[in-house]
């Protein structure tokens, strides 16, 4: 549950629409012209048809967070296409109640399949996404919006695509570092298992290492991309989990990549 002094509303006015494209640009470090137009978000505020949500985050009646999801061609599918929070009031638990909610009201309208993208170098939002929600990442996409936001620190915008299966049964949990280590091989640039599941490892915090060692990141991003091109774009696994605890004392991030099963694809 979020802070009681936080509460979650559809935007529907010029005022509301100028604010949120004014918070992206913030969030994110983006420009003015890659900033969500005002008329686009019109067209999402629609009763009728619907072509997607439109939802903000406030404190009191500072918008403070905002999360935006599209409608699609596919069946019963939708994209949850922007979430973001200030800095000032991450960890709150707001960005995680805006995405249930956006879920809700999806799932209220008959959908199934909600896809979004994420940062897979993102440990904290690897495990939300994939551990907490049970979505799957079943697609890798290199430089996936061709911008660079300020708020990337200069590492290329790869994402992967996930997908929550709304009507699947709840997942089990992710298994403990040490009987994952010695379940399933680590995969490395220079060492590609041809196992049936591989661990990926992402750093604990990709923000922290950006700033403490950019060439470190920098790589970190680099040998992810080609780990996940590999097995998830080559070989049709998908991220399945986040598994995380400590080794020797040192904490440690892996993503579980699995095949796909038939369901996933």
């Amino acid at each position: 549950m979020t802070d009681t002094n936080y509460s979650i509303r559809p935007l529907t006015t010029q005022p509301e629409f100028e604010e949120c494209a004014a918070l992206q640009r913030e969030v994110w470090g983006i420009s003015e012209a890659e900033a969500m137009s005002s008329i686009t978000m019109h067209a999402l505020a629609m009763a009728y048809p619907r072509t997607g949500q439109l939802l903000g985050g406030f404190c009191g009646e500072q918008m403070v967070a905002l999360m935006v999801c599209l409608a699609a061609f596919e069946p019963r599918t939708g994209y949850g296409h922007m979430l973001g929070v200030l800095p000032s009031h991450r960890d709150a638990g707001l960005g995680r109640s805006l995405m249930e909610e956006s879920i809700k009201i999806f799932r209220d309208q008959g959908g199934r399949w909600y896809c979004f993208t994420f940062d897979p170098l993102e440990s904290r939002n690897s495990h939300l996404y994939l551990n907490r929600q049970g979505a799957r990442g079943i697609r890798f996409k290199p430089d996936a919006y061709g911008v660079s936001g300020a708020m990337h620190g200069g590492l290329p915008m790869d994402r992967l695509l996930a997908r929550i299966d709304l009507e699947a049964s709840p997942q089990f949990p992710p298994p403990g570092l040490e009987q994952a280590l010695q379940k399933y091989p680590i995969a490395v640039p220079d060492r590609m298992p041809e196992d049936e599941a591989v661990l990926v490892e992402i750093p604990v915090d990709i923000a922290a290492l950006r700033e403490e060692n950019h060439e470190a990141a920098l790589a970190a991003s680099r040998s992810a991309r080609l780990l996940f091109t590999e097995y998830i774009t080559e070989r049709g696994m998908v991220s399945c989990a986040l598994v995380r605890g400590k080794q020797e004392g040192q904490p440690r991030s892996f993503h579980l990549l699995k095949r796909q099963t038939e369901q996933e694809t």
